[in-house]
């Protein structure tokens, strides 16, 4: 079974009109894993999607729904703002693989670990 989907579509309901928008997989990733944060982390975030594509030879999409790889895949998800899609679809075009292929929000990691914290995100790789 294919649970990978190249667009998921988000309702949205406004002043009774119903918008509705077409965002990839990642891009919802992004949105719902770091929205809180700055643009900086949210460019962090999809820099680990971009890293474990190359590192994998994977898709974006086959990336995001490896299971139990990202929290927002877990359980229900919220309905987004267009705000917080946008900044997300502007994090992931400024992003680029790079060192880190993990993160988590807050925890301890091994100083023997190179890290970064961004935001409430601590980034590393294994």
């Amino acid at each position: 079974m294919n649970m990978i989907k190249k667009f998921i579509v988000i309702l949205i309901f406004l002043n009774l009109e119903t918008i509705v928008y077409a965002v990839e997989p990642e891009i919802l990733t992004i949105a719902y894993e770091s929205s809180g944060e700055s643009l900086a982390g949210q460019i962090a975030v999809a820099s680990v999607i971009k890293t474990r594509m190359v590192e994998r030879g994977l898709s974006a999409a086959e990336v995001v729904f490896e299971p139990h790889q990202f929290s927002c895949w877990n359980g229900e998800q919220r309905i987004l703002s267009e705000q917080e899609i946008n900044t997300a679809s502007a994090a992931w075009n400024l992003s680029s693989p790079g060192e880190y292929n993990h993160f988590m929000s807050g925890g301890i990691i091994s100083s023997r670990w190179k890290h970064k914290v961004v935001g409430r995100h601590l980034f590393y790789k294994l």
